[in-house]
C-alpha cells in the first residue's frame, strides 16, 4: 500500500489521484474535514485514511501540560521556523517565550481519559480508520496502561 502524505486540502486532492490511502497529522477538526473532502474529491473515496495524533496524557492536568511543553514546545513555533533552526541552543532561544498553554494549539493535552476518547472519536467520525497515537511525554508505560484500560474501551464501544 502506498500512502500519500498530505496536510493541506491541495496536497490531499493530489494524493487522492494516485495514492492507495491518506496519511496526515492531527489538526483542528474543521481543517481535517477539508483535507478528507479534498482527498475524496481527488479520487480517494473508499481508500483508507491514517491519522497521526499528537497527544499528551498524564495523571494530572498540570503534569500533562508540563510534559507536553517540555517535550514539544518547538511545535508551537509553527510555519517554517523549525526548518531554519540548526542547533539545540537555537531551538531553546526560539521557544523561550512559548508558554505551556500555547502547546494546546498543536497537541491534545488532558489528564481526562474521557476527553481523549472524545477527541479520538471525533477523528473516527471524520473518516479516519487508523489512528497512530503519539504520546509526547516520556512516561510511556503509564500512558499505555491508562489508554489500554480507560480510553480504548470507550472507542471500541
Amino acid at each position: 500500500m502506498l500512502l500519500g502524505a498530505a496536510v493541506s486540502p491541495e496536497s490531499a486532492e493530489i494524493a487522492g489521484q494516485w495514492a492507495d490511502g491518506l496519511l496526515t497529522v492531527n489538526a483542528k477538526p474543521e481543517q481535517l474535514r477539508k483535507v478528507v473532502e479534498a482527498f475524496r474529491r481527488g479520487g480517494g473515496p473508499g481508500k483508507p485514511m491514517f491519522l497521526q495524533v499528537a497527544l499528551n496524557w498524564a495523571p494530572s492536568e498540570d503534569a500533562a501540560l508540563a510534559g507536553a511543553h517540555e517535550q514539544w514546545r518547538y511545535l508551537a513555533l509553527g510555519g517554517d521556523v523549525n526548518w531554519d533552526l540548526r542547533s539545540p541552543e537555537q531551538f531553546d532561544t526560539a521557544t523561550r517565550f512559548v508558554r505551556p498553554e500555547d502547546i494546546r494549539q498543536s497537541v491534545l493535552v488532558s489528564s481526562d481519559p474521557g476527553q481523549h476518547a472524545a477527541w479520538l472519536s471525533e477523528f473516527v467520525e471524520i473518516g479516519f480508520e487508523h489512528l497512530y497515537l503519539h504520546q509526547i511525554d516520556r512516561n510511556q508505560e503509564i500512558f499505555m496502561d491508562a489508554f489500554a484500560s480507560k480510553v480504548l474501551p470507550q472507542l471500541r464501544s
